[in-house]
C-alpha cells in the first residue's frame, strides 16, 4: 500500500483560506463589509492592494501583529441617498470596513509603507528571515584555574 505524504504548505494554505473565509463570514455578521484584496509575493516585499474607492486616508487604519495584516475604516454613505427616491440596484458597499490579510511569512513593519491613491490603498512590506524553528549553537566557554 502506498503512502501519501501530507504537504505542510498546502495545508498551511488551507488552513490561511479557511481564517479568511471565516473573517469574511464574521464581518458581515457584524455589520461590516470587507472590500476586495490582492496579495503579492515577490522576492523581497509582500504587496497588497485593497480596494477602497472615496475613502479618504484619514479614515483607514492599517495594523500589523505578527503575520495578521488588518485595514478597517469608514466609508460614508452617497450623499445623494436620499427619501423619496427608488433605487433599483445597491451594491456599492458603505460603513464600517475590516479585512484581515494572514501573510506567509514574516515581514518587517518599521520599513513598511502604505499609500493610497487612484482608490486603491497599496501596502508594501519587505520580507525579513524567518527564525522560528531556527537552531543557534552557543559556545561553550571554559573556567581557567
Amino acid at each position: 500500500m502506498e503512502r501519501r505524504r501530507t504537504s505542510v504548505p498546502l495545508i498551511e494554505a488551507l488552513a490561511r483560506e479557511v481564517d479568511e473565509l471565516l473573517a469574511h463570514a464574521l464581518s458581515e455578521a457584524s455589520g461590516t463589509w470587507a472590500p476586495p484584496v490582492d496579495l503579492v509575493a515577490c522576492p523581497e516585499h509582500f504587496h497588497i492592494l485593497v480596494d477602497l474607492p472615496g475613502v479618504p486616508a484619514r479614515d483607514i487604519t492599517v495594523s500589523l501583529r505578527d503575520r495578521q495584516l488588518e485595514v478597517t475604516g469608514w466609508k460614508a454613505p452617497e450623499p445623494h441617498r436620499s427619501a423619496g427616491k427608488r433605487y433599483l440596484r445597491v451594491e456599492r458597499s458603505s460603513g464600517r470596513f475590516a479585512v484581515r490579510v494572514e501573510l506567509p511569512g514574516p515581514v518587517d513593519p518599521v520599513r513598511g509603507r502604505a499609500q493610497l491613491g487612484g482608490g486603491v490603498l497599496r501596502i508594501e512590506l519587505p520580507r525579513i528571515e524567518d527564525r522560528r524553528n531556527r537552531v543557534h549553537i552557543l559556545p561553550i566557554s571554559t573556567e581557567e584555574p
